[in-house]
């Protein structure tokens, strides 16, 4: 019978899976993440490119008493960020993006705001978005991690994400002292396997950071396919020494 019931689910596009209590297992990012992330204590977690705050909120949603720092450089995005969070204390909105670098850079803002960023759009076909309008070229205000935990005395990270459209690589090393002292528990970064930006890490660069910092990956998660193969995703890394 149990055969007979997973042949049905399979003809239907379904799959059943067991997920015995207490397991990380590696298909539902937020069920893991509620294992992983401790409850004896109050979170901190950076939100790095919060765009519009969906992952500042289920942060908040799983972990009431969490307080987020959600960095954002778009104009337009900052605004709906501060009509969503204008008044919750356990967020912080801060109107700058994540880097390796102090100062300012200019910022390539695109009509589908998920996709702008520091870097602009690959311009060749292997781009899904190659053809995405751009709206304006400014210039906006960047600062390291290093330096805002400094400035904020933010001495323990539980999760630090990163979602910064082939910036990622860079504000893991704007964080670089950040993992040397072991302040950085819990990674939520996105891999591009497609050539999205000009000038964007491989997947294998921001491993080879986390794994040489002390990092292990737990699994990745939401992915995206193209023709088949992997396009992009989301991957969790843990501090081994947890």
């Amino acid at each position: 019978m149990k055969q007979k019931i997973k042949r049905w689910l399979s003809l239907a596009g379904l799959r059943l899976l067991r997920e015995p209590p207490g397991t990380v297992m590696g298909h539902d990012l937020w069920r893991d993440l509620g294992l992983l992330l401790p409850h004896s204590h109050k979170l901190v977690c950076i939100d790095g490119g919060a765009n519009h705050g969906e992952i500042t909120e289920a942060i908040l949603q799983m972990h009431p008493t969490a307080h987020v720092h959600a960095f954002e450089p778009s104009p337009e995005c900052q605004s709906i960020l501060r009509a969503r969070f204008a008044n919750r204390p356990e967020v912080t909105l801060v109107a700058s993006g994540l880097g390796n670098e102090n100062g300012v850079r200019e910022f390539h803002r695109y009509a589908n705001d998920e996709l702008s960023s520091f870097l602009p759009l690959q311009a060749g076909t292997a781009n899904p978005f190659h053809g995405e309008s751009e709206l304006a070229l400014e210039t906006m205000p960047l600062t390291t991690l290093n330096r805002y935990a400094d400035q904020h005395g933010l001495n323990r990270i539980d999760l630090l994400k990163i979602d910064t459209q082939g910036y990622d690589l860079r504000v893991l090393q704007g964080s670089d002292h950040l993992f040397q002292t072991g302040s950085v528990n819990h990674v939520l970064v996105e891999l591009n396997f497609l050539p999205l930006y000009d000038g964007q890490p491989t997947p294998e660069e921001i491993i080879t950071f986390l794994r040489d910092h002390g990092l292990r990956l737990v699994d990745f998660y939401e992915k995206c396919r193209r023709e088949q193969c992997v396009a992009w995703c989301t991957a969790l890394f843990r501090k081994a020494s947890l």
